[in-house]
């Protein structure tokens, strides 16, 4: 009879680690993307921006929530863009991330259109990535029992293809955006291989706007962005801020509030032409206050068309 109650006690525990983490996994990629989309690679999350620069570009980036507990949300993404210089470009984004007992990762390739509007550089641009999805149970990291029926269930799931869509509008100084992610879902209307456990984003838009003065403060320059997301079966989100560039856009401070009432900010210093170090804090949503720390994000972008060789 007690061997019995161990068994039933840690088939629910498991259980409950398993939805516990499925939904900590997916708010974390959907509720809190990386900070870096704000404004150092929006490539992460719109297509349409890819080979926005001409040369090639190579963005890492790594974020870990301050919290010693087992399982705490960790994600790290690897992108690399190239823009011809007229009006194609292509991307590669790697997006692994980690919550709780999941695995997630996402591997995608993008083609950007960008059609010139004028000489002065402004364009419109469209992309489309195509890209496999991967979701596991880190065996690894499990503290019950790996033969439980539904630990099998979700390894047998077969890898499946997802893409995204973007759209892109960037002038001088106006830039405005629009992406829809995971269009499977969105096509047919259902949510992709295992996913009716947790919520989805939908689309996403957003507008920013750069301000100048050059005679101030060395170069001071100004960014406000005002940007909206869907999120399936949660409130939707607004994220309201600006970027700061000081001493001809050799450093940069940014400052977010989430209408999930957390707050982003964040420091970047441009050390070399071709290589940019990024720092950011976002502190916990109101629902999770009182059961996280936040998380710290940093971001190393490369140049590597002006890498001296």
């Amino acid at each position: 009879m007690k061997t019995l109650k161990n068994i039933i006690s840690k088939a629910g525990s498991l259980s409950l680690l398993l939805i516990t983490a499925l939904t900590a996994n997916e708010a974390n990629a959907q509720l809190n993307p990386l900070g870096a989309t704000y404004y150092q690679n929006p490539y992460i999350l719109n297509p349409a921006m890819a080979g926005t620069e001409q040369g090639v570009q190579l963005d890492l980036a790594a974020r870990q929530q301050w919290s010693v507990l087992p399982g705490a949300p960790k994600t790290q993404s690897i992108t690399a863009v190239y823009g011809s210089g007229k009006k194609t470009g292509l991307g590669l984004n790697l997006y692994n991330d980690e919550a709780g007992l999941i695995k997630n990762t996402r591997v995608s390739a993008s083609y950007a259109y960008h059609l010139p509007l004028n000489s002065e550089g402004q364009h419109l641009s469209f992309g489309v990535s195509l890209g496999l999805m991967y979701e596991r149970i880190m065996n690894d990291q499990m503290d019950g029992d790996q033969n439980d029926l539904s630990v099998s269930r979700f390894q047998q799931r077969e890898t499946f293809l997802d893409g995204d869509f973007g759209a892109a509008y960037v002038g001088r100084r106006l830039t405005a955006q629009f992406a829809l992610p995971n269009l499977k879902s969105f096509f047919q209307q259902e949510e992709a291989q295992g996913s009716q456990l947790v919520d989805r984003s939908g689309y996403f838009a957003s507008l920013s706007y750069k301000f100048s003065f050059p005679n101030a403060v060395d170069g001071l320059g100004l960014e406000p962005t005002f940007r909206y997301r869907d999120i399936k079966g949660l409130d939707n989100i607004m994220d309201i801020g600006t970027n700061i560039t000081l001493a001809k856009e050799q450093v940069n401070v940014l400052m977010m509030y989430h209408t999930t009432q957390s707050m982003s900010v964040g420091m970047g210093v441009k050390a070399t032409p071709a290589i940019r170090i990024h720092g950011m804090y976002t502190s916990g949503t109101a629902d999770l206050a009182g059961n996280t720390n936040g998380n710290f994000e940093l971001n190393l972008k490369l140049n590597l068309s002006k890498l001296k060789k």
